[in-house]
């Protein structure tokens, strides 16, 4: 793709952010409204509901419309939430939570309050985890897998620790992503609209997409271990402070971190700390 075609994907999607946020806030509430008082009903319940994990877990897969989501460590599996239409069940064991919700031509109902806990053991490291979330706010303590396929919608993600020793797909929506803390091997990144901020050791081949909003990138580790390579789209680049030139490789090292700009601030630096696990 040349920087022209870039330069007007990149556009187009800053000005169909604008547009989706402006028509949403104009008649979001009408189509709830009426597609509540048709055919919609509420997602969630007055109650917290406990759902008993007792099968062996080795893989997750999650599948939320709308909800606050808490993944945090505990002795053991266990699920906590008021969606209504949820259901919890291990296949081949995989743990899978999912909201059945679909009663509206719409996609939904009311999700206020919404809430899912999911407990899981401490330094519990998945086979596969999948998350494909729609609105609310995603927060994780410590997550660790072998594979790693997110999906996020509107809200804010935030994750303490993030280990990924295989490979990782990160499909951002609208709203803000931060990764405090991790070790991340082979990402795959395409962001979407608005601030993103992982602090990581990047391993293998890393690929990160920006969106529409600020990149910055917080290297564990050595400068000498990577080589990392940034195309701008609209907007500024920088490598610990010095402006980055266009499609030019800094450092030889092996592990590779390449970074396309959408429309927005792209930082990136190295730190020197303890790594996670």
């Amino acid at each position: 793709m040349t920087t022209a075609q870039k330069i007007t994907k990149y556009v187009a999607i800053a000005l169909a952010a604008v547009l989706i946020v402006a028509i949403i806030g104009g008649i979001a509430q009408v189509i709830v409204a009426v597609a509540g008082f048709f055919l919609g009903s509420d997602g969630v319940t007055d109650e917290m509901t406990v759902y008993p994990v007792s099968d062996p877990v080795t893989s997750l897969t999650l599948d939320i419309n709308a909800a606050d989501i808490t993944l945090q460590t505990g002795d053991s599996f266990s699920v906590e939430s008021n969606l209504k239409y949820l259901t919890v069940e291990v296949e081949d064991g995989c743990l899978i939570l999912r909201d059945r919700h679909r009663n509206s031509i719409f996609g939904g109902g009311n999700y206020s309050n919404a809430i899912l806990t999911l407990t899981v053991p401490a330094d519990f490291s998945f086979e596969k985890v999948n998350l494909a979330t729609g609105a609310g706010r995603v927060t994780a303590d410590c997550l660790i897998a072998a594979h790693a396929d997110f999906s996020f919608g509107a809200g804010e993600v935030s994750i303490a620790t993030l280990t990924v020793t295989g490979s990782i797909r990160l499909e951002g929506g609208a709203g803000k992503i931060v990764i405090q803390d991790g070790a991340i091997h082979d990402l795959d990144a395409d962001l979407g609209v608005g601030e993103t901020r992982i602090a990581s050791a990047f391993t293998g081949d890393c690929r990160i997409d920006c969106g529409v909003g600020e990149t910055v990138l917080t290297v564990i580790g050595s400068r000498d271990f990577y080589s990392v390579r940034c195309d701008k789209g609209i907007g500024s680049a920088s490598l610990d402070g010095e402006p980055m030139e266009n499609e030019k490789t800094y450092g030889t090292g092996e592990e590779k971190i390449t970074v396309e700009g959408g429309i927005g601030a792209i930082k990136i630096v190295f730190e020197s700390r303890i790594q996670a696990r």
